[in-house]
């Protein structure tokens, strides 16, 4: 590397360190063209596209620097993550796989390796790699976490815990641990010490940080008598509606609620707390990180906080939800627009359905049940059923009404991703819901609409119970076996006749 492409070189760093990674990559672009070919500035330019999602790019770098250093288990490793991002899962595992071979003794390799065939679904040899990895190195935070996760997936999550927990003695700042660890302690239904760990992870992991431009203090439990206090709903759209909970016990204590949320639900969450003032949130993703911008006065307020960081205070047992919570309140001439059309369509039971995330992949995918496979719940007498999804869908509508005979309806004019005011009070018509875990499911079930959730295991936020406890109308139905969703779809079945006999 020449002393130009040094200084270019350099240059990149500091804005790629800084955030700034499109003009990052141009500058690495520059150092290269003063210096082809060298690894050092290929593998830097790699990283910075991965950060950047541009994985074709970031593979063609990687490659070029594995083709530069054969030997090199890091520039190997890089290409074969890459490439395992782009759902080649095989390719990598053979590129681990040429590592093991000269290298049988790289721990991390024996993790990748059960990473990438662990998004296959294949979990029981994932699980050799991992204590492949564990033998070579018992104290190995990435083969603990990744066989912690594992052993989740299947259920143990006491398993589980106790893995986490030995990774957490290796390095107790860890964030994303301590996230992880408080995911599963809310899980088996230890809530006061879940809470905390989970608002440790979610404040301090650089991986998804969120950064409020404010400067209020944060609310940690103070009286709030007379007292101003701005909350953040935070993450999807659907956890914005979930997470609302804790919402009157500070709407009773405080002076004044700010509530700051996603544009499209400003409307339906200033009908429900009309007593809050409610702001549409400003938010930008900048380098992994979520930031929120202010065009009023926000700091003339005493406090703020997240909606999940509350429940570590106002819900530290399952005890603190035995009050009902509120249901989300809707246009009321949207919702008699919607129900004359809907009683033109229908007089029996209605049926509201989503069968997957509208973020589609293959290894999203495993998660979710084929339309296909609906067959014992769609051909059921006396239902109708209606769309939720907010994806294009029409291919797989045509391919139920092909082979079972059932046309699922789905409001062409209606946009189910942004006018959700209409969603709501078209959603608002159904008598039951059965939607993946996604924000339909969500809307359904803070509208005290009977949800069922087809899921393969137990989720973080049933708190240990067999429903989801911050919005009790949505009851995940669990797979009992890995893999096999045909007693889902079964029990499915008997719960949606129940409905109509």
């Amino acid at each position: 590397m020449n002393n130009t492409a040094k200084i270019l070189f350099k240059k990149a760093k500091k804005l790629e360190s800084s955030g700034h990674n499109a003009d990052a990559i141009n500058a690495y672009e520059m150092a290269l063209k003063e210096s082809p070919n060298d690894p050092e500035i290929l593998f830097a330019l790699g990283n910075v596209a991965k950060k950047l999602n541009l994985l074709p790019i970031a593979e063609e770098m990687f490659r070029a620097t594995y083709g530069l250093l054969p030997s090199s288990i890091e520039a190997a490793t890089n290409l074969a993550v890459t490439i395992n991002d782009q759902e080649r899962t095989e390719e990598a595992i053979e590129i681990y796989k040429s590592i093991l071979v000269s290298h049988p003794e790289h721990e991390g390799t024996w993790v990748n390796i059960g990473v990438a065939v662990a998004s296959t679904g294949d979990l029981d040899n994932a699980e050799i790699f991992y204590r492949e990895a564990l033998r070579l190195k018992p104290n190995s935070i990435s083969a603990l976490t990744n066989l912690s996760e594992l052993l989740a997936q299947n259920g143990d999550f006491e398993g589980a815990l106790k893995l986490i927990d030995k990774a957490l003695k290796r390095d107790k700042r860890n964030a994303i641990i301590r996230y992880n660890r408080g995911e599963l302690l809310l899980t088996v239904g230890r809530l006061k010490e879940g809470w905390f760990e989970l608002d440790y992870g979610a404040q301090n992991r650089k991986d998804r940080q969120n950064i409020y431009h404010h400067t209020l203090k944060r609310w940690n439990g103070e009286d709030l008598s007379g007292k101003k206090i701005l909350l953040s709903c935070e993450q999807g759209i659907g956890d914005q509606v979930r997470y609302l909970n804790c919402v009157d016990d500070i709407i009773e204590q405080a002076e004044h609620v700010f509530i700051e949320t996603e544009p499209r639900l400003v409307n339906i969450i200033s009908r429900t707390y009309p007593k809050a003032t409610v702001k549409a949130l400003d938010h930008k993703k900048i380098a992994n990180q979520s930031h929120f911008y202010y065009d009023w006065p926000v700091n003339d307020l005493d406090y703020a906080s997240s909606m999940l960081h509350l429940y570590g205070y106002l819900k530290p047992d399952i005890e603190s939800f035995s009050q009902k919570s509120r249901l989300l309140v809707t246009d009321q001439k949207l919702d008699q627009k919607w129900q004359t059309k809907i009683d033109k369509i229908s007089n029996g039971l209605k049926v509201g359905i989503c069968w997957r995330s509208a973020q589609r992949s293959l290894s999203r995918d495993m998660h979710y049940l084929d339309i296909m496979d609906w067959g014992p719940i769609l051909t059921q007498e006396n239902v109708t059923f209606f769309s939720l999804m907010y994806d294009q869908c029409d291919q797989e509508i045509k391919e139920v009404l092909e082979k079972f005979g059932v046309d699922i309806i789905n409001f062409s004019e209606l946009d189910y991703k942004n006018d959700i005011d209409q969603v709501f009070s078209l959603t608002k018509q159904m008598d039951v819901v059965i939607s993946v875990n996604s924000a339909p499911a969500s809307f359904s079930g803070v509208l005290g609409i009977p949800t069922y959730i087809p899921s393969q295991l137990k989720a973080w936020n049933m708190l240990g119970t067999d429903h989801m406890v911050m919005v009790p109308a949505m009851k995940p139905i669990i797979q009992q076996e890995r893999g096999n969703w045909k007693p889902v779809i079964d029990e499915l079945a008997v719960i949606l006749k129940s409905y109509h006999c």
